[in-house]
């Protein structure tokens, strides 16, 4: 992982460990979240759907991936 040192952990650890990545990398860089752009809660199933995530490490069930999504639509 890029961004967590431990091995063997649940997915659950790495997810929760990647949106809190996201949130800093969102303050490091002064970065605005999704809703800046005109996305709303209602777009996160179509994001969901069309997203292909076959070359991330963890295996993402589509709840895992839209509460990543939903992280940032802040």
């Amino acid at each position: 992982m890029l961004f967590l040192d431990e091995k063997g952990r649940t997915d659950n650890y790495y997810i929760d460990g990647f949106i809190h990545y996201l949130h800093k990398l969102t303050n490091d860089f002064h970065l605005q979240g999704f809703k800046k752009y005109g996305f709303e809660e209602k777009d996160i199933e179509l994001i969901c759907s069309v997203t292909d995530i076959k070359n991330n490490p963890v295996n993402l069930t589509a709840g895992d991936l839209k509460e990543i999504v939903r992280s940032r639509v802040i």
